[in-house]
């Protein structure tokens, strides 16, 4: 049912006053006009039922490549196109667009045009530009229209749905040095068979097609999910990039400029910095909820997961630091700093690995939580880590920083 608007009741109130007026009077004129001013109303309702039928969209964000790629930060045009049906002509028509893609608190999110006429077989496109805020897959809403077409005494609401949906790559700046890979030969990229091997150097998680006879059973016991060895022919140079991706619910922290968000980042970066010095990546994380990429990645591989990769509902950090399986050099990419990661990454430095921390520190970002002494305590174990402020850049922050080798 359309919504009945302050000019309706003015309507009918001018009506009956002139009746009344009539009926005093008996001035003939008067009963024709209250007649004609009333008899407006069922004509108006009548009109009003199809004035949204047979309307159309279209959307198309820039080109409309279907191979172009979207990344957190970048600038879009956006084009809606509303066509009305070749019978059916659109009139005052007042078109909503809320973009999914810019911040909430954008003044520009939701962007309203008003079209007097719209004719039969004709279109219109609304042009405008937005910013993207944030990574992930973005679905636009139905488009709300509205009209008070004809006489503006029924507003009718509609809509139209123009499925979009954008996938959004975290934001890449690009690094200008690494000290932690800057140090070591240059990567040698060398074959790899899963399950071969006389020297068990680790345990991972249980792959498909691994043999049953490398399955780690005291692991298995004690976590409740299925381990196998990992033997010293699996390892080659790469880097392992190993994501934390629990944020305690009971800490206040904005859906986008926190410390995993920060991390992800920070994580696509170190990564891209790694490719392109022809290290091979692997990205190693809590997959209960979403699955990891299995071996080393592409940059598309990297790109969809890191687009798409959510937080984890429990903390499941350590666990997957203990469970090891890493390559020579292992990133990790701490999202709540807790302290209690200091005995597992010790224990990963004198398994042999070369070890980088990038924690962020929780002060610094809106939400306000306390510093964690994580940072601190990996320095004193000689451990390098690398403290992220939100205020500044993370590329400058990680390609300034410098490792102080152990003695």
């Amino acid at each position: 049912m359309p919504k009945v608007t302050g000019r309706f009741y003015t309507f009918i109130i001018v009506a009956f006053l002139l009746y009344l007026a009539a009926n005093q009077t008996q001035v003939n004129w008067l009963y024709v006009t209250s007649a004609l001013i009333a008899g407006v109303v069922p004509t108006a309702f009548f009109l009003n039922r199809g004035a949204l039928h047979n309307i159309t969209g279209e959307r198309v964000i820039d080109d409309g490549d279907p191979y172009q790629e979207f990344h957190e930060a970048d600038e879009v045009d956006i084009a809606l196109t509303i066509k009305a049906a070749k019978r059916r002509a659109g009139v005052h028509l007042d078109v909503t667009e809320a973009s999914p893609l810019a911040s909430p608190d954008d003044d520009n999110r939701s962007v309203s045009v008003f079209v007097p006429m719209l004719p039969a077989g004709n279109e219109v496109t609304i042009n405008y530009t937005q910013t993207i805020d944030r990574r992930g897959l973005h679905t636009f809403p139905p488009v709300q229209m509205k009209t008070r077409a004809p006489f503006g005494l029924f507003q009718r609401s509609g809509e139209i749905d123009v499925p979009t949906s954008v996938l959004v790559y975290p934001e890449v700046r690009k690094l200008t040095a690494l000290d932690f890979l800057d140090r070591q030969p240059a990567a040698q990229i060398t074959s790899q068979r899963a399950g071969l091997g006389n020297e068990v150097i680790g345990v991972r998680p249980y792959r498909p097609g691994d043999s049953p006879r490398h399955i780690h059973w005291r692991s298995v016991a004690r976590t409740g999910r299925l381990v196998s060895k990992e033997f010293a022919e699996e390892t080659q140079p790469g880097v392992s990039i190993v994501i934390d991706r629990y944020m305690p619910p009971d800490v206040a922290h904005h859906p986008k400029h926190n410390p995993f968000e920060l991390g992800i980042k920070a994580a696509v970066s170190i990564a891209e910095y790694a490719l392109r010095q022809r290290y091979p990546v692997y990205i190693h994380a809590d997959d209960s909820e979403f699955s990891v990429p299995y071996g080393a990645v592409t940059w598309d591989a990297l790109m969809q997961y890191t687009a798409r990769v959510p937080q984890a509902a429990e903390p499941t950090f350590t666990d997957l630091i203990e469970a090891g399986g890493f390559r020579q050099y292992v990133v990790v990419v701490v999202a709540h700093a807790d302290e209690a990661l200091l005995t597992p990454l010790i224990g990963l430095k004198y398994g042999g690995a070369n070890v980088l921390a990038v924690v962020p520190d929780a002060s610094t970002f809106p939400a306000g939580q306390p510093r964690s002494n994580l940072v601190d305590a990996l320095h004193a174990e000689h451990i390098p880590a690398v403290e992220l402020t939100y205020s500044e850049d993370w590329a400058t922050q990680i390609a300034d920083y410098r490792m102080v080798m152990s003695t």
